[in-house]
């Protein structure tokens, strides 16, 4: 016969293992670090300790509470180690969807600690609003793990994610100087002018609220929108920079800054740039790709500016399987007539500055040879 409540945690327990095995090897079923791989035959025994209904409950769970984030924190770790790309940001989206679960949850916890233990306290409004808090935050986890394991629009969802935290900081900063200016001004007030003027002293205070909310909000924001600004923003303030480096720099050089740029805005899983040479095309510069045929790059631009063109800008498709949104394609196109003519520039300053430093070059061996043949004629 069965023990009692030991059937009833079946579920439960196969459900704490999966998701123990799930955390440690998202998102692409690899173990990263592999020592996590241990976790395999280890978590049965973990999975049975905590199930197991003869184990004080608090007990099993700290153990399995630990458990879990330990495994959560390995994912600090493996996104420490990933290069700038998917993963990341799948990783990201997942921490931002148990980031909010963990909170909603907690606040639930906290809704239901203020209730007090006696059930028959509590309210109907009251406990529905800890349900509705609670399978938000449950929610909210799986559809974290859902969204970034689908890979659908993970680069706007991380400045959908990053603006959201902007505006929630400026909320916070305005909120905290609302509530201590009012409560400043009040008291300074009702010292002065007598308890009669609690209502002036409130006004004064959501006046220096008002105050501080346009420059907190354009500092907070300006720094979102230049680091996490749309992709038509990066490009506009990067496609400046062209014309300087079309003056120092080799065109390889200006072609992979230039790929790189088009990386952040648009995140293409391949891209290259070819540039027309009087031989034909010549590959200078590219991104998970070696050659110009490679079957990724799927898109081919031609790189032309008021004059003509000068090469070919080839991508790929996004690396999160996505098409390409509007303004990712505005801020490709945006770039071509800047990187044609620094392209342009840099080819024509680096073949007058090889043509004479070849002609250096002969000088200096002819040079060499009439110093070599007139201490030949001196012996």
């Amino acid at each position: 016969m069965d023990q009692p409540g030991l059937h009833d945690r079946h579920p439960g327990a196969v459900f704490f293992y999966l998701l123990l095995i799930a955390l440690a090897s998202f998102p692409d079923g690899v173990f990263v670090p592999r020592v996590l791989r241990w976790l395999i035959p280890l978590g049965i025994p973990l999975t049975c300790f905590v199930s197991f209904p003869d184990i004080d409950e608090d007990v099993q769970g700290i153990v399995g509470l630990v458990a879990l984030l330990g495994v959560l924190g390995s994912q600090f770790i493996r996104f420490r180690r990933e290069p700038e790309g998917i993963v990341r940001q799948q990783i990201k989206y997942a921490g931002f969807g148990f980031a909010a679960g963990i909170l909603l949850v907690l606040a639930a916890l906290i809704v239901a600690a203020s209730m007090g233990d006696d059930p028959s306290g509590y309210t109907p409004l009251m406990s529905l609003v800890v349900l509705l808090l609670f399978s938000t935050g449950m929610a909210a986890m799986a559809v974290g793990l859902l969204v970034a394991l689908t890979r659908f629009r993970l680069w706007e969802a991380d400045t959908v994610i990053t603006r959201s935290a902007a505006y929630a900081v400026v909320t916070l900063i305005v909120g905290v100087v609302w509530a201590a200016s009012s409560d400043l001004v009040k008291l300074v007030i009702t010292e002065v002018m007598g308890h009669d003027s609690e209502a002036g002293a409130t006004t004064v205070g959501a006046i220096i609220a008002a105050g501080v909310f346009s420059p907190t909000q354009s500092a907070v924001l300006g720094w979102t929108r230049k680091h996490f600004g749309g992709p038509l923003d990066q490009i506009h303030d990067a496609a400046k920079r062209l014309k300087s480096w079309g003056l120092t720099e080799s065109p390889e050089e200006v072609a992979t800054r230039a790929l790189s740029m088009i990386d952040q805005a648009a995140h293409p899983a391949a891209s290259a740039i070819v540039l027309d040479t009087a031989m034909g095309h010549e590959l200078i510069a590219a991104r998970e790709v070696t050659s110009a045929d490679d079957p990724k790059l799927v898109e081919k631009l031609v790189l032309e500016d008021e004059e003509s063109s000068v090469g070919t800008l080839l991508i790929g498709r996004r690396s999160d399987g996505n098409r390409y949104n509007k303004q990712e394609i505005d801020a490709i196109r945006e770039i071509i007539p800047s990187l044609a003519e620094a392209l342009r520039v840099a080819r024509g300053r680096f073949s007058r500055e090889s043509a004479m430093q070849q002609r250096m070059e002969e000088m200096a061996a002819r040079l060499a040879q009439l110093e070599g043949d007139s201490r030949n004629q001196l012996s």
